[in-house]
């Protein structure tokens, strides 16, 4: 950067000469001597405004905008269409020009007082913003990042101002430089569009407030804490975006964070944005083996959230989640929570869930019950009414998602399904035989509660 033309320039001229500039409309700077002043000009503006209708030997620059800027001793009669800028003359007599108000005038005088204190370090940060605003136009990524920058000096205080940079935001991706700019101003806003702002950009400033420390489970269940409620971020977008700005810690120790994370409050958000992910999928089946055996409860919690979580992102992983994840199905207590957890995930099903899905799973709840079922002593223990009971559940879910038109999935899909559904319905009623114990009707009050929905349409 040379600030010497521009130095000699001053305030008054420097200004109009940025907002035409930012603007996109052609300028004409006259009766000027320093025949370096143009390329000194060009050298103080971002680099998509440095690339002017002359250059050579550069097919099809990639400027900002068809701008022109030219440097003239040409009178003002034959300059139409340009923005005019006497360079030499003496201001003319009578009172001072007015002082800005439109937000672009606010922010280019702000650039020009910069460029007038010769702080290249901060020009050179307000454009790394500028260019990271993309899905703006050179004049409102000057208004939203400046006027966030003023705000954060104590330049401006006005909510209204506030507001015109927070609907700037709205055509902006919840980027580094977005977050940036609401965090200045989000104060200054009302409290309906501060929620609805904190919403889009909050989990994106928590990702990057932690960036100094480890990603580990503290760290994260700190930042749940942050999430949620009035105001605050999602905590699905927090792991969204710790993905995108920390993607090898998410995936060397996402499994870590989320196995605490399966008591928070937040917690199915959490499982849902890693089951959003393919890459942080497998780590919800990692996450289950980290919680030691004895934690039934919080096992249970995270086992659920990771179905429903899978099964709504309509994952395969569904099936290797109860084929590979149950365990103690033994004994009575660890039937009787399998079956609160699969009539918890399965309850919900609706017509529209993935046929091919709902099959693999079913196939895989099945295949695990059939094989603790076997030589069992059913009648001297509840254990075979729970597993019953949970297959029934299945066996509901997945009448209800045939009989529904809007069940997804091609002809194999629904073949699966209904081959799983008769297999399943086979099993039902062999576990009921009285050599397993009383038939499903004797303990029918244990279960009815839950399962009603599906035991009157598969009764």
């Amino acid at each position: 950067m040379d600030f010497s033309s521009a130095r000699r320039l001053g305030l008054s001229r420097l200004r109009p000469f940025l907002e035409a500039a930012f603007s996109g409309r052609s300028v004409a700077v006259r009766n000027t001597s320093d025949v370096d002043l143009l390329p000194d000009l060009l050298s103080l503006l971002p680099g998509p405004l440095r690339l002017v209708p002359f250059t050579t030997l550069l097919p099809g620059p990639r400027r900002e905008h068809p701008s022109r800027l030219v440097q003239t001793d040409a009178p003002r009669a034959a300059l139409g269409g340009y923005r005019v800028i006497d360079a030499d003359g003496m201001p003319a007599a009578g009172p001072p020009p007015p002082p800005p108000t439109t937000m672009l005038a606010k922010c280019a005088e702000h650039l020009a007082r910069m460029i007038a204190g010769r702080d290249e370090e901060g020009i050179t940060s307000l454009y790394g913003e500028l260019g990271e605003l993309s899905g703006l136009g050179c004049r409102e990524r000057l208004c939203a990042a400046a006027g966030a920058r003023m705000y954060d000096e104590g330049l401006l205080r006005s909510p209204s101002r506030a507001g015109g940079v927070a609907r700037l935001l709205d055509a902006v991706p919840a980027g580094r430089a977005a977050a940036a700019c609401f965090a200045r101003i989000g104060c200054f806003l009302p409290d309906g569009d501060r929620a609805r702002y904190a919403q889009r950009y909050g989990a994106r400033l928590l990702a990057l407030r932690h960036a100094g420390r480890r990603l580990d489970a503290a760290a994260f269940t700190e930042m749940l804490d942050r999430c949620g409620g009035a105001g605050g971020p999602a905590a699905g977008d927090l792991v969204r975006d710790l993905l995108a700005l920390r993607p090898g810690e998410m995936r060397a120790g996402g499994a870590e964070m989320l196995s605490p994370a399966a008591s928070h409050r937040t917690a199915q958000e959490v499982a849902d944005g890693f089951a959003a992910s393919p890459l942080l999928r497998p780590l919800i089946l990692d996450a289950l083996r980290r919680i030691p055996a004895g934690d039934g409860q919080r096992r249970q919690g995270l086992f659920v959230m990771g179905a429903r979580a899978l099964l709504s992102a309509g994952s395969p992983l569904l099936a290797d989640l109860f084929g590979k994840e149950l365990h103690d199905l033994g004994s009575d207590e660890g039937a009787r929570l399998f079956c609160g957890a699969v009539s918890a995930i399965f309850a919900g099903v609706g017509g529209g869930a993935d046929l091919e899905i709902l099959a693999g799973a079913a196939d895989a709840i099945h295949g695990r019950v059939s094989h603790e079922a076997q030589g069992s002593d059913g009648a001297r223990n509840g254990r075979i009414q729970h597993l019953r009971d949970a297959l029934a559940c299945v066996h509901g879910s997945l009448a209800g998602a045939l009989d529904s038109p809007g069940g997804a999935g091609g002809g194999q899909a629904r073949q699966r399904a209904e081959t799983a559904a008769e297999r399943i319905a086979e099993t039902i009623g062999a576990m009921s035989a009285p050599q397993h114990g009383p038939p499903a009707t004797a303990s029918m009050s244990l279960w009815l509660p839950w399962f009603w929905p599906f035991w009157a349409r598969t009764r």
